[in-house]
């Protein structure tokens, strides 16, 4: 894939393109991170915080986004507020 016509008779694509090796390699080191014990901790404690600081911002501000969704004069299907993409694996088979 390149950018423009130049570029493609340049042969200069968009990205590189890595080999197996390199991208086993990186792969690893992600899995290294993911699974170390600390990280993990971590990330679950600051996700935690921040799903209660935006449920407290929802509490306070709810009545508040509701008026003004309402003040919108072309809302239609394509504008509603919330929107559910919590999907399971199991249920795409």
């Amino acid at each position: 894939v390149f950018n423009n016509q130049d570029d493609c008779d340049k042969g200069i694509p968009i990205s590189k393109i890595i080999s197996f090796g390199e991208y086993a390699k990186d792969l690893y080191q992600l899995m290294r991170v993911v699974s170390h014990g600390p990280c993990k901790t971590l990330c679950y404690r600051r996700l935690h915080l921040l799903d209660s600081k935006f449920e407290l911002h929802r509490a306070l501000n709810e009545e508040r986004e509701a008026n003004a969704q309402k003040l919108v004069p072309h809302r239609d299907f394509y504008n509603v507020r919330k929107v559910d993409v919590h999907v399971h694996h199991s249920s795409s088979m």
